[in-house]
């Protein structure tokens, strides 16, 4: 589904992450998304930044801001899909999500004076100059605290649940080196030489053993192996970009995996099939 397929992007931070639709309105449905867009609507109308007040009674400028906020989120998702597409087709680099906001800030701003003349019988005025640039400030500062506050901590309570979940039906461990590891916690293994790096959650290991050998007691729903010095567990791959015209494989972390050009079909593949279980 074009909906769901993730978007590499970087916003006013340079703090690169990826999104797809599907996520955002996954997100935003969550109790603490409801109550991030409560704030933001509640901000829209005590403070007011296109300054209508004056032409608007309060429930009308609640109206007006309720229905500009879902409009904004709704450009957002879409321009989200349409930039999934031109990355997947065209390899492009990571957008930047300011673009994006003022894409979506477009539409929803002259949906929001066309209402607001309607509301108030054709007193309110048209689309002033200064009232542009103050929204897209507005929409920045929130999207900036929703991608770097809220964002995180609905994702690490959907991990939580999600790992309570998976404990409970297997705990399978896969032998590196010597030792025994929950295969729920490894996230990417490096070759080096005669030795692995292992990430797991919270911490790091090395051993003296061959890669070839622990992607043996792994199948494809456990993870994928882009290059023959790597290995990615399936709940931190997250979508394929083009680096400089290499394919690399970018995890929910943000790190980039390179991905081996002979192996890109079957990563692209294993991809999908990932995203439509």
């Amino acid at each position: 589904m074009p909906f769901e397929h993730p978007v590499s992007l970087v916003d006013v931070a340079g703090t690169r992450f990826c999104l797809s639709a599907c996520d955002l309105q996954r997100l935003l449905r969550s109790r603490q998304g409801l109550l991030f867009l409560g704030i933001v609507l509640l901000s829209l109308v005590v403070f007011d930044p296109p300054q209508v007040v004056p032409r608007l009674s309060l429930p009308a400028l609640a109206l007006v801001s309720g229905l500009c906020i879902a409009l904004f989120v709704l450009a957002l998702g879409g321009w989200l899909v349409a930039a999934a597409g031109l990355q997947r087709r065209f390899g492009l680099p990571r957008v930047p999500l300011p673009l994006l906001n003022l894409l979506a800030v477009i539409p929803a701003l002259g949906f929001g004076e066309a209402l607001a003349y309607v509301l108030s019988n054709g007193r309110a005025g048209a689309l002033v100059p200064p009232d542009f640039p103050v929204l897209w400030i507005f929409t920045e500062i929130f999207t900036f605290i929703f991608m770097h506050y809220v964002r995180p901590m609905i994702l690490g309570r959907e991990n939580g649940q999600d790992g309570t979940a998976k404990t409970r039906v297997r705990e399978r461990r896969i032998l590196i080196g010597a030792e025994p590891v929950p295969l729920e916690k490894l996230r990417v293994i490096e070759a080096r030489e005669h030795h692995v790096h292992v990430t797991l959650d919270g911490r790091t290991l090395t051993q003296r053993a061959r890669l070839g050998d622990i992607v043996a007691q792994t199948g494809p729903d456990d993870g994928v192996q882009p290059h023959r010095s790597w290995w990615v567990a399936s709940g931190a791959a997250h979508t394929l970009v083009q680096d400089n015209g290499r394919p690399v494989l970018v995890l929910h972390d943000g790190r980039q995996i390179p991905v081996a050009r002979a192996r890109l079909p079957a990563v692209r593949d294993w991809l999908d099939a990932q995203t439509s279980a």
